[in-house]
């Protein structure tokens, strides 16, 4: 039987699983987020469908996983700042706030919204590819 502490995961090296305490995070879920998504090559498909600058992307991602993790208010992003799972996720330097995000979800425009659908048909499709793989 394999357990968790046994397993390598793609996320980052630096990242361990004990049981002994330490430093500790409750959304340990998103180690099961970013594999998925790394597996449907999210990356790539942002790249490949979004005009978006290296910030952009970080502040996408950023609202992808915390969303994902139940944060909806952008006013909880200042107490994850600590939280060693989401810093490593979306680098602890460039966590982004509450003002920043709201400015981000703003400035979406008409041709953003048009190359998310793009992206959302791609993301279906890698993902019916990934099932019938695993069948």
């Amino acid at each position: 039987m394999n357990s968790l502490s046994k397993n390598d995961q793609k996320i980052n090296g630096n990242l361990k699983f004990n049981f002994e305490g330490g430093n500790l995070s409750s959304d340990s879920g998103l180690i099961l987020v970013y594999e998925f998504l790394d597996s449907i090559k999210l990356d790539e498909l942002i790249n490949d469908n979004l005009d978006f600058n290296k910030k952009e992307i970080k502040k996408l991602k950023q609202r992808i996983y915390t969303t994902i993790e139940g944060y909806h208010e952008d006013t909880t992003l200042k107490d994850l700042k600590d939280d060693p799972l989401i810093t490593k996720l979306v680098d602890r330097y460039n966590l982004f706030f509450q003002a920043t995000m709201s400015r981000f979800d703003n400035d979406l425009d008409e041709k953003d919204l048009k190359n998310f659908e793009k992206l959302n048909r791609k993301f279906w499709k890698n993902l019916m590819k990934l099932m019938n793989q695993k069948k």
